[in-house]
């Protein structure tokens, strides 16, 4: 018996390491994962350049350096892109669900819900699409529609997702918004509370110019105030508490 209870364990093991190494818990933490895959690719450059000095060692050197960092980059990126593909897949079928409930004819435009990190219970909603950087400036040429801020039936979307959230006391859903958007939701009756910034999921420059659909937003405009908040709807809002 004690063998049997063994293999099991070692079993239920093995299969929680395979889910670990194929997929991502949170958005989180694929937002660390492109963090790192990120460094990568700064070493990379920052070497490339210094192989540039006119000194035959240190341009050896400095070049060898900068092809490991960004091959390593590449990699990286690509295991990155593959192991998001089902969070990525699992959000669109849940968004997709939420408008047909909702009985709302519209494209989902704009955000995503991932698994969270506040808590074990907790959804994470988001409002940009990670792209590679020559990726997001060939959206800004071709002048593709900005996503934010959210067209009315995707704000609607929301609120029936929320309400459906605290009718049932499921899931805390949060978010990373600035303090226009969060002032956008409360002006359409959602409420927010900002939590501490560590759940915070800072969108990329170029993913959020894309979002909003303006270059300036990746250079001069990117906001500087950004935080995380919990956000909750009810057609009677007097059991909430700010």
């Amino acid at each position: 018996m004690e063998d049997l209870e063994e293999n099991q364990t070692k079993k239920r093991r093995l299969a929680e390491g395979l889910f670990k190494a194929t997929h991502y818990r949170s958005y989180h933490s694929y937002r660390r994962s492109l963090k790192i895959g990120k460094s990568f690719l700064v070493i990379g450059i920052i070497f490339a350049l210094t192989s540039l000095i006119p000194i035959l060692l240190l341009q050896t050197l400095a070049l060898n350096i900068a092809v490991i960092c960004l091959t390593v980059y590449l990699l990286t990126d690509y295991w990155v892109a593959s192991k998001s593909q089902m969070m990525k897949k699992e959000s669109e079928q849940v968004i997709t669900s939420i408008f047909e409930y909702a009985n709302l004819n519209e494209k989902i435009n704009g955000w995503n819900l991932f698994t969270g990190i506040y808590g074990s219970d907790s959804l994470e909603l988001t409002f940009t699409n990670e792209k590679s950087f020559l990726g997001d400036v060939l959206r800004l040429i071709r002048g593709e529609e900005s996503t934010l801020p959210l067209n009315e039936n995707n704000i609607e979307a929301i609120k029936y997702f929320l309400e459906r959230q605290n009718e049932q006391q499921g899931f805390i859903v949060y978010a990373t918004m600035t303090e226009m958007m969060a002032e956008n939701f409360t002006r359409r009756g959602i409420v927010v509370k900002q939590i501490e910034n560590k759940y915070r999921s800072l969108p990329s420059r170029w993913d959020y110019a894309v979002a909003t659909g303006r270059l300036a937003n990746a250079l001069w405009g990117y906001p500087r105030d950004f935080g995380a908040y919990i956000l909750r709807y009810s057609k009677e809002k007097g059991n909430f508490e700010k």
